[in-house]
């Protein structure tokens, strides 16, 4: 899916609880730090998700408003940064996930797959 927004010249950022050593490390590992054009890691916030402040962060790094904007997101605090932030969100939830209370514009989806047929 990265490699798909990527081509099709969206700007791609990632707002990730790690630690930003860890976090350039496994994106290196997997060759995807290249793709990214924002990143803020879980160290570089005084609010950890579900605060909206990473997400903010983002969104301020690139210049761009939540109406052009989207997250994918795995975690239900994840989803709560995300739709606190403003961002209309793409849910692939890992595992067992409670979204009792949680409103906000977002659809769920089974894979990263089901999202890039979708989008692309």
């Amino acid at each position: 899916m990265i490699l798909a927004a990527y081509h099709n010249g969206l700007k791609i950022g990632v707002a990730t609880s790690s630690y930003k050593k860890r976090g350039l490390a496994t994106l290196k590992r997997f060759d995807l730090a290249k793709y990214f054009d924002y990143m803020v890691f879980g160290d570089e916030v005084n609010h950890a998700k579900p605060h909206p402040e990473i997400y903010k962060k983002v969104l301020e790094q690139a210049g761009v408003s939540v109406n052009r904007s989207m997250a994918v997101e795995d975690s239900s605090s994840g989803l709560q940064s995300a739709l606190a932030a403003g961002l209309t969100v793409c849910f692939v939830p890992e595992g067992e996930t409670s979204l009792d209370g949680i409103e906000g514009k977002f659809k769920t989806y089974t894979s990263l797959n089901e999202v890039q047929r979708e989008l692309f």
